[in-house]
């Protein structure tokens, strides 16, 4: 009975743990370690706990006469599942961005195959890291961003204080430079609407999904500064191909999001403020 009790409280607890989230920030990235509960938890009453019915016991799943204690689905992560992971969704889009550094970045306009090509490459990728996720019990559902029109007018906001944010700290840096890699792949663009809208439909989710939803969210068990710095750090990395200055604007953008994201947990937002981002260049151009 002893042992039943606490498998109990141990569950009742690590539920505690992921509810948690839907907090403030204070309460939502604490430094305290989720995941060393969580092996406390597989400690006492491993991945599928058992216990022999007893006499009069009712209303509890059984299986062939013994009780199981299932490990609710999780939302954090361990730094070995989080490179997997990033390795899967942003692996690609990393060498690709490197490489284009150690070449001087080339500049290849914007095109609807080119575009098209990061659509189908990217439903892949998510779909792979999904997969995996999945296989190790990460709630996958979590990870979906609900639309809303409440959600999408907050994203328009949160699209223009991000381009405020971004000019002002992208400005100082740009006096008496060259234009920008990026600005010349925009502006010499052979692209359609509906090939950009699509591209900046899958590209905002596939992005933030993995950054937001389950980067930073996943690693805020081991702190603020290592769940936000992993975060920008991927982020930085798959974007250095824009240019010497790029990266600034990524990054201030990036970190505009984030913060958000840690007040409000709200993931629609920060995928529709990515969405505009992706379209307004090209319609300004």
């Amino acid at each position: 009975m002893r042992r039943l009790y606490l498998q109990r409280r141990l569950l009742a607890r690590w539920r505690r743990i992921e509810a948690g989230f839907n907090g403030h920030l204070p309460d939502t990235f604490r430094r305290t370690s989720d995941a060393s509960r969580l092996a406390e938890y597989r400690r006492v009453i491993g991945l599928s706990a058992t216990r022999a019915r007893q006499p009069g016991q009712r209303n509890r799943a059984c299986t062939s006469g013994r009780l199981k204690l299932q490990l609710p689905q999780r939302t954090t992560t361990t730094p070995g599942e989080a490179i997997a992971v990033i390795g899967i969704a942003f692996g690609m889009s990393i060498v690709l961005s490197i490489q284009a550094v150690l070449a001087n970045f080339p500049m290849q306009p914007f095109s609807d195959a080119g575009f098209l090509w990061t659509v189908m490459v990217e439903v892949v990728l998510a779909a792979s890291a999904i997969l995996f996720l999945h296989t190790r019990g990460f709630a996958i559902s979590t990870l979906l961003p609900v639309p809303s029109l409440m959600g999408s007018v907050v994203g328009v906001m949160l699209f223009l204080v991000a381009w405020v944010v971004g000019t002002l700290v992208y400005a100082p840096f740009a006096i008496g430079q060259p234009v920008q890699p990026i600005e010349i792949m925009v502006v010499e663009a052979n692209v359609s609407a509906p090939a950009v809208v699509l591209m900046a439909m899958i590209n905002g989710t596939f992005e933030e999904v993995f950054l937001l939803g389950f980067l930073l969210r996943g690693l805020r068990g081991y702190g603020l500064s290592v769940a936000l710095g992993a975060t920008l750090l991927v982020r930085l990395l798959c974007h250095l191909y824009q240019g010497p200055l790029g990266p600034i604007w990524v990054m201030a953008v990036g970190l505009t999001f984030a913060v958000y994201y840690m007040r409000s947990t709200r993931l629609w937002p920060p995928v529709f403020a990515h969405m505009l981002w992706d379209i307004v260049p090209f319609a300004l151009s």
